[in-house]
């Protein structure tokens, strides 16, 4: 956890942390997680190693902020301050504007596989209680989940293969995008990783394209 709360921070404070942030989700971008230290992102932002280390008690407290703001950046548009799906995404197009823009996500993380990889390293670690962003990612694929199965239940078509619930279309799609990400690293980049996920849809009879042209 950070030694200051953002609530508790000055604008000031706000922007510098926003700053170490940013630079953090560059640099682990760009080289990874493993081959970035508090030092290089200190120097990057333009502040000392100490200064740093006012906003972020050490390493793995920035790890998880930048999942955090990665996740505020993604999830802002469908999601409220309280967590809660906002109306315009469960009305007219608004459901296949979440899966587009999901999409466009996906493509984005395709230009980062440090910031990908960061995430299934810590994913994976915090699988254990007592990991400190054990809580964070309960609640963010809690989060998903409260996202897609509206969508999805608004979406699929009355025909749905196999008779699949929007539950369990929530729930094979977050396993293809963890599982997709992961054989995406280990090819080198050689798997497409949004085609994987519009082929999915496509499987249960949503056209993305031709919801865009209705």
């Amino acid at each position: 956890m950070t030694n200051s709360t953002t609530a508790q921070l000055t604008p000031k404070g706000q922007r510098t942390r926003q700053r170490i942030l940013d630079v953090s989700m560059k640099l682990f971008a760009q080289s990874g997680s493993n081959a970035t230290s508090l030092r290089g992102i200190a120097a990057e932002a333009g502040m000392s190693h100490a200064g740093v280390l006012r906003y972020f008690e050490d390493k793995d407290a920035l790890l998880l902020a930048v999942l955090e703001h990665r996740d505020e950046m993604d999830l802002s548009r469908a999601l409220d301050e309280t967590g809660a799906v906002r109306p315009e995404v469960l009305t007219g197009d608004g459901p296949y504007t979440a899966l587009r823009t999901l999409l466009e996500v996906i493509e984005r993380n395709a230009t980062m596989p440090g910031v990908v990889e960061l995430f299934l390293k810590v994913a994976t670690e915090a699988t254990h209680a007592d990991h400190p962003a054990h809580d964070y990612f309960v609640a963010r694929y809690a989060r998903l989940r409260r996202l897609l199965e509206p969508v999805f239940d608004a979406v699929l078509p009355t025909e749905r293969p196999a008779g699949i619930t929007a539950a369990e279309a929530t729930e094979q799609l977050i396993s293809i995008l963890d599982g997709s990400q992961l054989q995406w690293l280990l090819s080198g980049g050689r798997i497409d990783l949004v085609a994987d996920a519009r082929r999915y849809l496509e499987l249960l009879g949503i056209d993305l394209a031709a919801a865009s042209t209705r």
